[in-house]
């Protein structure tokens, strides 16, 4: 049996719908009223694929224990991982409504590998959560550190006004605090651009973190055949799917 729930979906090409079954020890049935050799599987014509109760139906097979649900979710965004981890550079731009409890904004990651860049959406709102929490639950493997060409005139402006002194008779700026440099190594990494106090623009340059180094080097392990994989029982195995054949 597979651990993974599996569907059969039938297309009709005239009229573009799909009727669909889910394969269990139920609804899979024996020809010649269960003696015979072969398999069936009755497909109900009013269950349509992806409609409103059908996604219901099929959201509640995904009970996957939480390891393999987790394991899943990091392997979808194994690409940027590897880009990352082969000298490519990936960033998170995202335009965050602060004053909508609706977690309304458009998140994106722009990723270059050196042969072009591409962006790839991030569709979801966040209700109730500012963004700064919602970037770790989204990116788990990945620290983050703001773009500091993308927030170099913000930046230098917050110094001038913390750090420094006009001086009209001599046209120019004196330093009286921290240097631009010193400053900057001070402030948030997880920070932003205020856009007229309604939105919170992010830019940060996206990095592996224990998590990030320890997945990849986990899913190259499993990815490759090992030399045990040679010397598994395979009489057991056979035996074990005759077993399950007569169940």
């Amino acid at each position: 049996m597979n651990s993974l729930p599996c569907i059969v979906v039938l297309y009709n090409p005239d009229d573009g719908t799909c009727v669909w079954q889910k394969l269990t020890n139920q609804t899979i049935e024996r020809t010649r009223g269960g003696e015979g050799k072969g398999f069936f599987v009755k497909v109900p014509l009013n269950q349509v694929f992806l409609d409103a109760a059908s996604n219901e139906k099929l959201l509640a097979f995904t009970s996957l224990p939480e390891h393999i649900v987790n394991y899943n979710f990091l392997l979808s965004q194994k690409k940027f991982m590897q880009i990352i981890q082969n000298g490519g550079v990936v960033k998170l731009h995202s335009s965050e409504w602060v004053n909508k409890s609706c977690g309304r904004g458009d998140t994106e990651l722009i990723v270059d590998d050196g042969n072009g860049v591409e962006k790839y959406a991030y569709p979801y709102w966040f209700p109730h959560t500012p963004y700064t929490m919602v970037f770790p639950r989204l990116f788990p493997w990945a620290d983050f550190a703001a773009d500091e060409d993308f927030f170099e005139d913000e930046d230098k402006e917050c110094w001038q006004d913390y750090n420094c002194f006009y001086d009209k008779k001599e046209d120019k700026w004196l330093v009286v605090g921290d240097s631009f440099e010193e400053f900057r190594k001070k402030l948030n990494p997880m920070r932003s651009i205020n856009h007229s106090g309604e939105v919170a623009e992010y830019m940060m340059i996206l990095s592996l973190n224990d998590l990030g180094r320890a997945f990849l080097a986990v899913d190259e392990f499993v990815s490759k055949n090992q030399p045990y994989s040679d010397v598994r029982p395979r009489i057991g195995v056979e035996i074990i799917y005759e077993k399950d054949k007569i169940k």
